[in-house]
């Protein structure tokens, strides 16, 4: 837990009405205490879970952009203990399938391999096991940012595990990025060209009406 605030000038006095506001009846005073206390401290993983999982959009919102920020308090305690702040990201992407939460993810896998593994991790069992909007928050907060950024083609481990040994779903999403995308983004067409060759001959005649401008994002399941 995060006892001292992460800014100077801030009184005890600010704090302790802070605490005080995070419970109040009204969520938009709540979400303003709640964006100052997960910015400044004192948060522990308790708050930090609680904040993330909140019925509350807004409230999930100021907790997942200071664990992403890289200099608030929640961003702080993330990082004593990154598997244990992936627990709760996963938890509220499967919960309410925020935009916000995978464009945290992203934030994050831009730090270290750690962060990049835990976030891929969480991306990978939601693309293969979750609901539409699951996916759907995955490819539009984390993956449609990620790959290209970071140039993966189809020999990257990543995404060669997904051609050659992912579900259905998960050569879908990637059809789908690229076809948002563009096939000149990054190295997209290279993937859409190595699953173009899959032996499903649907994801293969998707992936070729990808490479031929035919077939839109839209036009891709899942």
């Amino acid at each position: 837990m995060l006892d001292e605030p992460m800014e100077s000038g801030i009184s005890s006095e600010d704090i302790a009405l802070a605490k005080e506001n995070a419970r109040h009846f009204d969520p938009r005073v709540r979400a303003k205490a709640i964006g100052f206390l997960a910015k400044n401290g004192p948060c522990s993983w308790d708050d930090l879970r609680s904040w993330a999982l909140d019925a509350e959009g807004e409230i999930r919102l100021q907790a997942l952009y200071s664990i992403g920020s890289g200099m608030d308090a929640a961003s702080y305690l993330c990082e004593s203990d990154k598997a244990k702040c992936s627990g709760i990201l996963a938890a509220a992407a499967e919960r309410y399938a925020d935009l916000q939460v995978g464009i945290t993810m992203c934030k994050l896998a831009e730090r270290d391999a750690e962060w990049l593994d835990l976030t891929w991790q969480i991306a990978d069992q939601l693309v293969e096991h979750g609901s539409e909007d699951q996916r759907s928050a995955m490819m539009f907060g984390f993956l449609e940012r990620l790959i290209p950024e970071r140039d993966w083609g189809p020999d990257d481990t990543h995404i060669r595990s997904w051609i050659l040994s992912g579900g259905v779903q998960k050569k879908l999403l990637l059809l789908k990025i690229a076809a948002f995308r563009g096939l000149e983004t990054g190295r997209m067409k290279e993937i859409v060209e190595e699953i173009a060759r899959d032996r499903d001959p649907y994801i293969g005649s998707l992936a070729q009406g990808v490479l031929e401008g035919r077939v839109t994002h839209s036009d891709i399941p899942g």
